[in-house]
């Protein structure tokens, strides 16, 4: 059995190197890797054809959307639509709030996938910079048509 190596074939002078070199490797390997493009979107039934004509965007643009007011039958037992939407949250790899005119189901929702770590994206319509835990919760704000620049560039 022979010895280890210290030897990095002359492309590193110190191991501090070799390891620097090793990190940002292992970063272009996870950026370069297929990332699931889930995504939730969340918002209220009322805005049936803006979350209909977003699902239709996302859906063109390569990404798998879920939306509870499209996917998850509106007749079906409370428990039922609570058990479905919770799955779909936990399921996405991002999470798209859409801030128009929300309510309380909305800071549930959030708050979920806040807690499970998702990718928080919202879309501000008419967001309250006021409602602090709403505002919080995302990770990056986006006006409407940055949206999809945005997510094309992950």
């Amino acid at each position: 059995m022979s010895e280890p190596s210290n030897d990095t074939g002359g492309k590193f002078n110190t191991f501090a190197e070799a390891l620097e070199g090793l990190w940002v490797t292992m970063v272009e390997v996870i950026r370069m890797s297929e990332v699931p493009k889930n995504i939730y979107l969340c918002s209220p039934n009322r805005h049936l054809e803006l979350n209909k004509k977003w699902v239709r965007d996302l859906t063109a643009a390569g990404f798998d959307v879920k939306c509870a007011c499209i996917d998850t039958p509106q007749d079906s037992e409370p428990s039922e639509i609570f058990r479905v939407n919770t799955e779909f949250i936990a399921d996405c790899t991002i999470f798209v709030g859409i801030l128009k005119d929300y309510g309380k189901d909305f800071g549930m929702e959030i708050g979920f996938a806040r807690a499970l770590r998702k990718m928080m994206i919202g879309v501000d319509y008419n967001l309250d910079k006021d409602d602090v835990m709403v505002y919080q919760a995302f990770t990056v704000i986006l006006k409407p048509d940055e949206l999809l620049p945005y997510l094309r560039k992950r």
